[in-house]
């Protein structure tokens, strides 16, 4: 399987605003949204420092839980990410989401995608957003606003095109 790890950073000052809004754990809630949807072999970490709560799921995606694993076809990778409810959709949250630092992070090994030519992220509705990743020397960092995965039209996938 892949090893996958998602990271969430989110404002410390909009966990405590949605806290108070909905008297709350925002963050125990996404780690058990995680837990549910990557399973409970997921290795689920959170940190702060300072500033944001920095939010980690690290998983294998193999047999269990396949729907997670990057999907290689012609000069295209895709690699999927939440599977969204729409019944959670909450526009006091995507507003706050918007409004304050709140990244959503996905790391790809190079082993996956040894180079890559463009990266976008596809929308619910089929609708894609061109982005760019930063990298090193064994991976790729791709970052977007956490509101686009919780938007009414959420991202769903990436999808990498390799020379």
């Amino acid at each position: 399987g892949y090893r996958q790890k998602f990271i969430i950073t989110m404002s410390e000052d909009l966990i405590n605003m949605i806290n108070a809004d909905d008297d709350g754990d925002w963050v125990a809630e996404i780690k058990k949204s995680m837990r549910d949807d990557y399973g409970k072999d997921a290795e689920i970490s959170e940190a702060y420092n300072g500033e944001d709560r920095i939010i980690t799921a690290s998983f294998v995606a193999n047999k269990k839980n396949a729907k997670y694993a990057p999907k290689k076809m012609g000069k295209g990778i895709t690699v999927p990410l939440l599977d969204y409810n729409e019944d959670e959709y909450n526009a006091d949250a995507v507003e706050g989401l918007n409004t304050v630092s709140s990244t959503y992070t996905v790391i790809i090994d190079k082993s996956i995608a040894p180079s890559i030519q463009s990266i976008k992220l596809r929308r619910k509705s089929g609708d894609t957003v061109s982005l760019k990743a930063t990298s090193n020397k064994t991976a790729y960092a791709i970052s977007f606003p956490t509101a686009w995965a919780y938007a009414q039209d959420p991202v769903v996938e990436i999808i990498l095109t390799t020379p």
